[in-house]
C-alpha cells in the first residue's frame, strides 16, 4: 500500500499542532508568529568588523535581513520566517523565535496539495538539516 503524502504530513501536523496547543495554547498555532532572532553579539560582522560575511543579507528574498552601517540588521515586520537567513550563517546568529516545525509542516503541506492539484504527484522531497 502506498502512503499518501498529504495524509502523512496532515498526520503529522496534527500531532504537532495537539502537543503546541497542549503546551502553550492555541495561540501559538499562528504560523504568522514564527518570527526570528537575531543574536548581535554571536554575528560575523559583529566580532571581526573587517568582515565581508553578507550570507545572511544575499540569503533573504525579502530584503528582512540588511547592512546597516556595516551591521546586520533585522526587520521582523518584513520577514516570512523562510529560515534562509538561518542555514546560511556561519556562526547561527539567527534562529527561529516560535515553532518552526509547525510553520515548516505546514508549508510542505500547501506545497504537497498544490503539487497534486497540478497532477505533480511523483515529486521528491528531500529533507536536510546541515547543522545537526
Amino acid at each position: 500500500m502506498a502512503l499518501n503524502e498529504a495524509q502523512v504530513i496532515t498526520d503529522l501536523l496534527g500531532l504537532c499542532r495537539s502537543e503546541i496547543e497542549k503546551r502553550y495554547g492555541e495561540q501559538a498555532l499562528d504560523i504568522h508568529k514564527a518570527k526570528l532572532t537575531f543574536e548581535q553579539n554571536r554575528c560575523v560582522r559583529t566580532l571581526f568588523p573587517k568582515s565581508s560575511c553578507r550570507r545572511c543579507v544575499d540569503a533573504c528574498r525579502e530584503k528582512a535581513v540588511f547592512l546597516n552601517n556595516s551591521t546586520i540588521s533585522l526587520e521582523n515586520s518584513k520577514c516570512s520566517s523562510c529560515g534562509a537567513c538561518v542555514s546560511s550563517c556561519p556562526t547561527e546568529a539567527f534562529a527561529f523565535a516560535k515553532y518552526p516545525l509547525y510553520s515548516a509542516l505546514f508549508q510542505i503541506k500547501k506545497i504537497t496539495e498544490q503539487n497534486q492539484k497540478n497532477q505533480l504527484t511523483n515529486l521528491p522531497a528531500v529533507f536536510a538539516c546541515p547543522k545537526s
